[in-house]
């Protein structure tokens, strides 16, 4: 009788352990926040080619024109790849290479004045991508604004059925 008593214990202590153990008055929202930013960094990508001119001679026009417009040629440029090309034509087939750049720009004038020097060059292949330098620090600022927001909705969500909000779950 002894056995039965402690068997009916152990099975409600599991049924107990099994119900969950967040409170049955909770709310789920979602908060949102958005940031929009311009870019302050800016990146010209441009391809030198070598089917018609030696690649060697475009380097050192290209490398001319950016310390004329006094840029720091070995923080702001790279290499980004470097590939041999087959041209194939009547006479059989010949091997160029082409080389792509990418420079680091702090304006969209500075990114203007070189991209159309360059292209007075002839390198047509360019294209320029921006990006926000302090992204992280934009990204602390929404998930702030997100929660703040969150937390207005479940307010509202608690004050319309006559509850107040504790502390966040998650």
């Amino acid at each position: 009788m002894l056995l039965v008593g402690v068997a009916a214990l152990c099975i409600a202590d599991i049924a107990t352990a099994a119900e969950p153990t967040t409170p049955r008055n909770t709310i789920v929202v979602k908060g949102n926040a958005f940031f929009s930013v311009n870019p302050d960094v800016f990146y010209l990508n441009f391809t030198l080619d070598g089917s018609h001119r030696p690649i060697v001679d475009q380097r050192r026009d290209v490398l001319d024109l950016l310390e004329r417009a006094k840029i720091d040629i070995d923080e702001q440029l790279t290499i980004s790849r470097m590939t041999t090309e087959t041209k194939r034509s009547s006479n059989g087939s010949e091997s160029y290479l082409t080389q792509r750049f990418k420079l680091r720009l702090a304006s969209t004038q500075e990114v203007q004045l070189i991209s159309s020097a360059l292209e007075k060059m002839g390198i047509k292949q360019q294209s320029v991508a921006g990006n926000y330098s302090k992204i992280s620090e934009g990204e602390r600022q929404v998930r702030i604004q997100a929660m703040q927001n969150a937390r207005e909705q479940a307010e509202l969500l608690a004050e319309a059925v006559g509850c107040k909000i504790g502390e966040c779950l998650n």
